[in-house]
């Protein structure tokens, strides 16, 4: 059986459909899955065991050669070229993940016979389906979503897991950048709304709380957007004379998990790496404020959400003059919601009943 999967972005999201192609290969003897995804997730996914060919659609850069009329030639090349490329696959199923307009147009170049996916998608997507689940439940976990998928294709659903393609390679570069620090705690200071961020105050009081309480090493991480806040809050926590080590921008995708793995700890805002941090094995403490961690929080019951209970949130707004939602969080309910999670480190196997 030849499967395409398509779940073009975010990094979060991609991470969690991981689950449909461990199944899949779990329940299908027989079985050849691709995927097509666009550049900031293409790292996890390019030479991941259970992904037998990926698709690359460069959809940033594509959108900068359709601003340039000279560049049109070769895009409408390469546009050719990669419907091409999926066509000659021949795949038995395609599979909708994303349900977009975007993604709904890969289904539809795919001529395959079989197109799957929910009939309640956004941007009418579903007009490309020819195989629609029943609706989903928007406020339901993203996950659960992804395993009926799973399910109705013959997957394995005996377990509900997200594994990474981490390397030694990406393993010995963590230990040689925290060689000698000991056990950490790692803060992950960005996520793509700024009204899903934290404070520096915040994150810099807490680095302090978990040298001073724990004795455990606070290491910074972010994206290179985020490089310029991790720096606000390294010096912070440098003034107060505590050991910090700030590692914003200076890993991959892959690093990073394999540092989330030797974390005892994550503290995030709802944000890709959070479910990084979940696929590499690591109890997670998420900062939540204009969104639902009942829908696409940190998955399963090891993990912790510190929230405060205000009237607007959630919200789903990307930008707000005053998130109170999420600078109101105090760094007290941080540090005892750390405190439940390093008093337990068993990590168990993540099983749901789907209703």
């Amino acid at each position: 059986m030849r499967i395409l999967i398509v779940k073009l972005s975010a990094i979060g999201d991609v991470i969690q459909s991981l689950c449909v192609a461990s199944a899949l290969k779990r329940g299908i003897k027989d079985i050849e899955i691709s995927w097509v995804v666009s550049e900031a997730a293409y790292p996890l996914l390019k030479d991941h065991p259970l992904i037998d060919h990926v698709f690359l659609l460069p959809r940033k850069r594509w959108g900068k050669m359709g601003a340039n009329l000279f560049a049109w030639p070769k895009l409408i090349a390469e546009i050719g070229e990669f419907v091409s490329e999926i066509r000659q696959k021949e795949f038995d199923v395609v599979v909708d993940l994303q349900g977009l307009f975007k993604s709904g147009l890969v289904t539809f170049i795919s001529k395959s016979k079989r197109k799957v996916g929910f009939p309640n998608t956004r941007e009418f997507s579903y007009i490309f389906l020819n195989e629609k689940l029943p609706p989903y439940d928007i406020e339901k976990h993203a996950v659960l979503r992804y395993v009926k998928v799973a399910s109705y294709l013959g997957g394995d659903i005996s377990k509900i897991d997200f594994p990474l393609a981490i390397s030694e390679h990406d393993r010995d570069y963590i230990d040689r950048l925290l060689k000698g620090c000991g056990d950490i705690i790692a803060l992950n200071v960005g996520a793509s709304w700024p009204n899903k961020k934290w404070t520096v105050e915040g994150f810099s009081e807490l680095a302090k709380e978990i040298y001073k309480r724990w004795g455990l090493s606070p290491v910074i991480t972010g994206g290179r957007e985020d490089e310029e806040f991790a720096n606000k809050v390294e010096e912070r926590i440098k003034g107060a004379g505590t050991r910090v080590i700030n590692l914003a921008a200076k890993t991959s995708l892959l690093e990073l998990a394999a540092l989330f793995e030797r974390s005892k700890v994550v503290v995030t805002c709802d944000s890709g790496p959070m479910h990084l941090a979940v696929a590499a094995g690591t109890r997670v403490v998420a900062l939540f404020g204009p969104t639902a961690p009942w829908r696409t929080g940190p998955f399963g019951d090891n993990h912790k959400i510190v929230r405060i209970n205000i009237a607007c949130s959630p919200c789903f707004k990307r930008r707000c003059d005053n998130p109170k939602c999420m600078k109101d969080i105090l760094v007290n309910d941080v540090v005892s919601a750390i405190e439940e999670v390093l008093r337990d480190q068993k990590f168990d196997s993540i099983t749901h009943i789907l209703n």
